[in-house]
């Protein structure tokens, strides 16, 4: 289940999001040229926000929705995002999805992010994988995946976007 994972890094930690992050959530996914990769595009007003909080842990079809904020541990400031998804068909397969700040871009946060979150994952199963997905036209995220070492896919599903999977 994956309301039962707390990632933590040397500079980084998750938590739940609060009411009190959602002027920055609001900060971070309206601003349209940041958000340009992300499928769903940018946030038009703060109830975007809320609902986004109100909504971070949902079930659907057998398919669990975690979101958690990425938070820097030294100065408590929220960072970005950090979803999780798990199919209890297939219960060695997450699915991970990054959302940093454009003022957070370029300082290594997203890689941090993926260690923590593989270095979690391990802990709780001998072999999984992890997919994740992003635009074709998201060089920087492509750059990270390769980097990362996951394994682009082809798939014909979203065809705007591509498939990484790394197995640990």
């Amino acid at each position: 289940m994956v309301k039962d994972f707390n990632f933590e890094s040397e500079r980084l930690i998750t938590s739940q999001l609060l009411k009190d992050d959602e002027a920055v959530l609001f900060e971070m996914y309206s601003d349209k040229e940041a958000m340009r990769f992300r499928g769903s595009g940018a946030m038009n007003t703060i109830k975007d926000a809320t609902h986004m909080v109100e909504n971070q842990l949902s079930f659907n079809n057998g398919t669990s929705k975690l979101r958690l904020g990425i938070k820097n541990k030294s100065q408590n400031t929220l960072l970005g995002t950090l979803l999780l998804v798990y199919n209890n068909e297939n219960p060695n397969e997450y699915e991970v999805g990054l959302s940093f700040g454009k003022k957070y871009w370029g300082k290594g946060y997203a890689i941090e992010t993926l260690k923590m979150v593989e270095g979690e994952l391990k802990t709780h199963h001998s072999s999984c994988s992890i997919r994740a997905w992003c635009m074709k036209d998201n060089t920087a995220s492509i750059k990270l995946f390769k980097k990362a070492d996951y394994i682009e896919q082809q798939q014909s599903e979203y065809p705007k976007s591509l498939l990484f999977i790394k197995a640990l």
